[in-house]
């Protein structure tokens, strides 16, 4: 396989234009049609472009993981909190790298009051726990559509009172300089 060969195999799985990729790769832009339709009925090349997609795909185990994570998911990790109970948001810890693909949305502003206090707000919003342990259950074979309604009510009962326990710590350790909001 020619170097212009791989580096189109590269090129193609980006956006699957045949034409552009064939550009990209060095061929001409006058050919590139002609070259993309030419290399794509090689055997060779596309079956090195069905490897390369398997290897860019997530495979259902990491998935799995993934939407577990999620349905597990808590702020604990993007926390950190001082000896009075004050906290920062975290991202760059150890733990809390591991699970950034479990935060939906984290916005941050900075304003100054007219009087000159200087207010930080966060927001961090995770995905929905309650969709993701929905989705488990149906991919384990434990969904009743039946019981959905009473397993739905349960968990966000147990939600509820996890982000009000959460809303309690936050809200005990915030100081008149800061603000913090948080979703999950």
């Amino acid at each position: 396989m020619t170097p212009k060969e791989k580096q189109f195999i590269q090129e193609y799985t980006v956006d699957f234009c045949g034409a552009k990729a064939a550009e990209r790769s060095g061929y001409t832009k006058k050919r590139a049609k002609v070259t993309a339709h030419e290399l794509l009925q090689k055997r060779t090349i596309r079956d090195a472009i069905n490897k390369r997609l398997d290897e860019m795909s997530m495979q259902s185990e990491e998935a799995t993981a993934r939407l577990s994570d999620i349905a597990r998911a808590s702020l604990q990790p993007f926390l950190k909190f001082d000896t009075k109970g004050n906290f920062t948001i975290d991202i760059t810890s150890d733990e809390a790298l591991t699970k950034l693909h479990t935060i939906k949305k984290l916005r941050q502003r900075t304003r100054t009051t007219p009087d000159g206090v200087v207010i930080q707000e966060v927001e961090i919003e995770l995905h929905d726990a309650l969709k993701a342990l929905d989705r488990m259950l149906k991919f384990h074979g434990k969904y009743d559509a039946n019981h959905k309604e009473d397993l739905g009510n349960s968990l966000s009962y147990h939600l509820d009172r996890v982000n009000e326990a959460i809303a309690r710590k936050i809200a005990s350790s915030t100081s008149g300089s800061k603000f913090a909001k948080y979703k999950e």
